[in-house]
């Protein structure tokens, strides 16, 4: 399995031999080993006729038809004469591309496990559906991860990981709560994908989710924060080159104090912009909107930008992953 993942992986997307060793302690003399594997669906790909135990140990050669589920169950039983002495069943995967070319049908469901959704997903695999969204599948630790996954992918639906949601609320001080430009908040979204990708990865995701009806936010406009603001003052700067440009755009309503109050002068340096427009004082302006829609299209890019950097971070660890979103932006 990949570091991070507890459900082994194979490498057999056309099929091909599956070899399995099987160590048993204190097994009595003439004792045997059968193995079979199923896919999701319940039809049994292969079995195996009994393999004889040698110094506590068997190997078993499995030859597996081509798959067409992800998720797959070895079943193992050792046996003594015609006693059953242990038997085992161990979940793994076959890593197994994804046809784009190909319409889709995509539902929402959910971890958990509950018995009726598990139900649901089949049937809705059986009527014709391709993939679901595995929804909030961020904070799950190792073993509780690899079970949500494995119950999602029993369905025979391709899981399409649900890694974050990008969305935001604005305070009362114009503020973005969270920050598209704070530190903290990057390191931290960029840490919890790493995990919640890694942990996915036995599962051949067709494709990763930033989450569904993503905005920029709602409440008050957006972002006078500190880091925001540092951001916006070096946008500028790349937009216009120089503060005389600026100040030829903006036509002299840009504000340089805190508060309501405007200073008309023309701006001295990129760092005077401290506090960015918002659409009442923009709706008063005679002379420009350059600084009210400046800053509008400065959070916009931001918006979109932090969907890239996200994308950028899940390709770390699933190279050719498709990374998009869900729904109306």
């Amino acid at each position: 399995a990949p570091e991070g993942a507890l459900t082994p992986k194979v490498a057999l997307p056309q099929g091909g031999p599956l070899t399995v060793t099987v160590q048993i302690k204190g097994a009595p003399a003439g004792a045997t080993v059968r193995g079979a594997v199923d896919d999701a669906l319940g039809r049994v790909l292969v079995a195996s006729g009994p393999v004889p135990l040698q110094s506590a140990r068997a190997t078993l050669s499995l030859k597996l038809t081509r798959p067409v589920t992800v998720c797959h169950v070895l079943r193992l039983y050792v046996r003594s004469q015609r006693n059953l002495l242990v038997q085992e069943r161990r979940r793994f995967t076959v890593a197994l591309p994804y046809p784009y070319d190909d319409f889709t049908g995509l539902l929402w469901s959910y971890a958990g496990g509950d018995p009726v959704l598990r139900q649901t997903d089949r049937l809705c695999y059986e009527w014709g559906a391709d993939m679901m969204d595995l929804c909030h599948m961020g904070g799950y630790e190792g073993a509780r991860a690899a079970r949500e996954y494995e119950l999602a992918a029993e369905s025979g639906l391709r899981v399409i990981p649900y890694v974050t949601r990008i969305a935001g609320e604005g305070n009362d001080k114009h503020e973005r709560v969270p920050c598209l430009h704070d530190p903290k908040y990057l390191d931290s979204t960029n840490g919890s994908l790493v995990k919640t990708c890694t942990q996915a990865q036995a599962f051949s995701p067709a494709a990763y989710t930033l989450g569904d009806e993503n905005y920029l936010f709602e409440g008050q406009e957006v972002c006078h924060t500190s880091y925001s603001v540092t951001a916006f003052q070096q946008w500028l700067q790349a937009k216009y080159g120089t503060i005389e440009a600026l100040n030829d755009a903006w036509a002299g309503t840009s504000r340089t104090g805190q508060g309501a109050v405007q200073d008309v002068r023309p701006l001295a340096a990129f760092a005077d912009i401290r506090t960015p427009m918002l659409l009442e004082e923009a709706a008063k302006q005679e002379a420009s909107f350059a600084p009210w829609l400046d800053h509008k299209l400065f959070m916009s890019e931001a918006f979109c930008n932090t969907h890239d950097v996200f994308r950028t971070t899940i390709r770390t660890v699933d190279p050719q992953a498709k990374v998009g979103y869900d729904g109306f932006l």
